[in-house]
């Protein structure tokens, strides 16, 4: 059962405008300024629960003042509907309000009503039949019976079970108790199969081991939810085993509760594995007076688990807390609010593939500050919040959002460093002036220099968006053509800017009406082969030792500084191949 669209009615500092999210099937990166409800929109679905009764009114928007309503839908799978034995509307729509069970819409209320209503009315028809039960228990299970049907998974199996006991106990004629048997049978299996594909929102909370913990530090923390509580707990390993493994004076007390702990460990590593499914991984606890190291081996070699890699940990760190709550087995929904924000850059990096390696299984919702936790090559997956007269807004594409002008810096910041471009070269892109994406930072500083070198008003300058390498530009220009701007794309003559072109003109753009070359020329594979050129052609060989610092960047910047300051002149060969390029672009008449 998967997630589709969630409507979140006056949740905090959601209203009933722009509220609506639609998550995607593996991961969803939320990015937004600070206070602008990200983290509310995470605290939401955390709040929700499909198997009870909701509490939503103490989170209610306090600008209106309005009471919470949430709207879920949700689309089953072709296996998941095999498993009711039924074919209905994949779609259904759960509504979460204060003090009620979620209330089902759609299909399943559709199969609901065609096949678990009628087998209700058959138990309470039958147990109000019956003459040698307590009418305690009669009241009770005719009340349930006679009730609609809801997703209380475990007032369904404690009912179950009642009815099943009074079947075995009851004189009731064979015939009758085999056919009531079957149809309780069925109705459970309904119930079980509701509960395994029923989503469960798990707000997952970042903790890290220690490589060591000392006995005094497990007693004084023993009711804590600390990690390594959460670890023992879920390796069904008792604190008081760990005491007597570490302190016992009984050498023989001692060793017994060692190899037990080892034995349940064992257990562990066996179930993580196949969780973590990349190798084979090893548990391990050395053992010393008062004192304990927890180690991991992944070879012969146990290594402490702080020296293990962040990914390796991460995935222990989810196993740990989804088997403590025994969620390992259920449809889990991961909410994460800022995940890595203390990790390096790299470990950033390897997380998002985590994250999207887990996603394959699981929807997952994060939220980010963070360009390194951005995957550019996944801009569908991309939603945006923004905070506009004290409302959280929510935008499901990076195509389709108008970003105020007061939170527009802030809010594409993590996108534009993701994708290249960056606020430290321009607050842009710009309703007002022209956007000009360009390969690189290099083109970005020589266009820069050569419009103060031409005398061009600063004010009147298009706003340059440099992109890390030609093979980002047609991401970045599909996000501007969504937002609605004016853009040209100026690439180099080669062969890597002409395949560029080959998918610019597939998002519709054209060549010498948004697509340019530094060569002026037609997109031609054969000649940009052949007589490629990049932006540093454009000036003469004499021009260039001006300003050649032998790197470069630091050769383009070196360019554009002598070019603000008016300290470099360029001769006739380079001017007429930079105006030809300005016109091109309409930046010069």
């Amino acid at each position: 059962m998967r997630i589709i669209k969630i409507a979140i009615n006056n949740y905090k500092s959601i209203g009933e405008e722009k509220n609506i999210l639609y998550p995607e099937k593996s991961v969803s990166v939320i990015i937004g300024k600070n206070e602008s409800g990200k983290s509310n929109l995470l605290d939401c679905l955390s709040t929700l629960n499909f198997r009870s009764v909701n509490k939503l009114n103490a989170h209610k928007n306090k600008m209106n003042n309005e009471n919470p309503l949430i709207e879920v839908t949700v689309e089953f799978s072709d296996a998941e509907l095999s498993g009711f034995h039924h074919d209905f509307d994949k779609k259904s729509v759960f509504i979460f309000e204060e003090g009620k069970l979620p209330q089902i819409q759609g299909g399943l209320a559709d199969f609901i009503a065609e096949k678990i209503k009628p087998i209700q009315e058959y138990f309470r028809a039958f147990i109000q039949g019956l003459s040698n039960i307590s009418n305690d228990t009669k009241k009770n299970l005719t009340a349930f019976f006679g009730s609609d049907f809801d997703t209380n998974i475990s007032r369904q199996t404690q009912n179950i079970s009642s009815t099943r006991s009074l079947l075995s106990s009851a004189q009731i004629d064979a015939t009758i108790k085999n056919e009531a048997s079957t149809q309780l049978d069925i109705y459970e299996q309904y119930v079980l199969h509701l509960d395994a594909i029923l989503p469960i929102f798990f707000k997952f909370d970042e903790k890290d081991f220690a490589a060591s913990y000392t006995i005094d530090e497990i007693n004084k923390n023993a009711n804590n939810k600390s990690i390594i509580n959460s670890f023992f707990k879920s390796a069904g390993i008792d604190l008081n085993s760990i005491v007597k493994a570490c302190s016992s004076s009984d050498g023989g007390e001692k060793q017994f509760y060692q190899e037990e702990i080892e034995q349940k460990l064992e257990l562990l590593s066996e179930s993580f594995s196949q969780f973590y499914q990349k190798e084979k991984v090893y548990i391990k606890i050395n053992f010393e007076t008062n004192r304990f190291h927890l180690l991991i081996a992944t070879t012969r070699r146990s290594l402490y688990i702080t020296e293990r890699s962040n990914g390796l940990r991460w995935y222990l760190n989810l196993y740990i807390q989804l088997k403590e709550q025994n969620l390992l087995d259920k449809n889990v929904v991961l909410l994460l609010d800022e995940p890595g924000v203390y990790l390096h850059i790299d470990a950033q990096a390897k997380l998002v593939e985590l994250l999207n390696d887990f996603g394959t299984k699981n929807q997952i919702l994060y939220t980010t500050h963070s360009p390194f936790m951005i995957d550019s090559t996944y801009l569908s997956n991309i939603r945006l919040v923004c905070n506009e007269n004290g409302f959280t807004s929510i935008f499901n594409s990076v195509s389709d959002l108008k970003v105020p002008e007061s939170s527009k810096e802030e809010v594409l910041s993590p996108l534009c460093k993701a994708l290249g471009f960056s606020a430290k070269y321009n607050i842009g892109p710009s309703y007002d002036k022209q956007n000009i994406i360009v390969e690189g930072i290099t083109d970005y500083y020589y266009l820069k220099g050569v419009m103060h070198l031409l005398g061009i008003d600063p004010q009147k300058q298009p706003y340059i968006i440099p992109s890390i390498g030609v093979s980002n530009i047609n991401q970045i220009a599909s996000i501007l053509l969504g937002w609605g701007f004016d853009f040209k794309i100026l690439t180099d003559f080669d062969e890597a800017a002409y395949r560029e072109y080959e998918r610019l003109t597939c998002i519709g753009l054209e060549s010498g009406k948004e697509v340019f070359n530094v060569a002026t020329k037609e997109f031609d594979l054969t000649s940009m082969i052949s007589s490629p050129m990049v932006i540093e052609d454009i000036f003469s060989s004499d021009d260039k030792v001006k300003f050649d610092c032998g790197q470069k960047t630091l050769t383009a910047k070196h360019f554009l500084e002598l070019s603000m300051d008016k300290e470099i002149k360029l001769d006739e060969e380079s001017l007429e191949k930079i105006k030809a390029i300005l016109f091109a672009l309409n930046i010069i008449k």
